[in-house]
């Protein structure tokens, strides 16, 4: 191998890319930049996209930056996040990298892109450390859409919320339900409900109400008062 750093720079990019964890840890005793970025990326952002931790963790520890920017402002926990390696995106976000993190150009957040791209457990990663879902999150699901639903419900989400007309369109077009079907929601009794027969099991609902203890109050208030 030469020892011309600029050289051993490349070389590591390649090894990153490769996922050859020998050659990596010996270009950078060898000198290697660990915050090299080339017009093909970063050393961390390529290893964060390939989802090669153990290579993540030895670049972190030998000085790489966890806020390396490369083509377009962007960060290695957006590599994780778009490519669905959770357990990439929590040891950046434990050793500095901001869960908080907006795409510069579309303005979207890890949490969008984990949505649209359809990674649930990188969502429960993001809600571990601070970041609630939103309303716009429930509208970019493509995909996996039970695994987000348990995930949302578990933290919380929709019933933290008043449930505004906007609200009710969204969740009567995902579940199939009619109004007086959300009473049946909030009230958990009536397994034979189109909601649990054509989309959510009542199983798996019964147990998301069970450790959250929350219940769709004004609904149940709104539909009581309307009888």
């Amino acid at each position: 191998m030469s020892k011309k750093p600029k050289n051993n720079d490349t070389l590591l990019f390649d090894a990153v890319k490769r996922g050859d964890l020998k050659d990596v840890k010996s270009l950078i005793e060898d000198g290697a930049d660990v915050n090299f970025v080339t017009g093909q990326g970063g050393t961390l952002y390529e290893a964060s996209y390939r989802g090669h931790l153990e290579i993540v963790k030895l670049l972190v520890e030998n000085g790489a930056s966890v806020s390396e920017k490369v083509w377009f402002g962007l960060v290695p926990v957006y590599s994780a996040t778009i490519q669905g390696h959770h357990e990439v995106l929590e040891y950046l976000i434990k050793n500095g990298g901001n869960p908080f993190f907006i795409e510069p150009n579309y303005g979207s957040s890890l949490f969008d892109e984990a949505c649209v791209y359809g990674f649930p457990k990188c969502c429960e990663v993001l809600i571990k450390f601070g970041v609630k879902p939103s309303f716009k999150n429930w509208t970019l699901l493509r995909e996996k859409k039970e695994e987000f639903y348990k995930v949302f419900f578990k933290n919380g989400f929709v019933f933290e919320y008043d449930m505004d007309k906007d609200m009710e369109k969204v969740f009567m077009e995902n579940f199939k339900v009619r109004k007086l079907d959300l009473l049946l929601i909030a009230r958990y009794k009536d397994e034979e409900s189109p909601f649990f027969k054509d989309n959510l099991p009542f199983d798996l609902f019964k147990e998301i109400y069970n450790s959250t203890k929350i219940a769709c109050r004004k609904y149940e208030l709104e539909i009581f008062s309307n009888k």
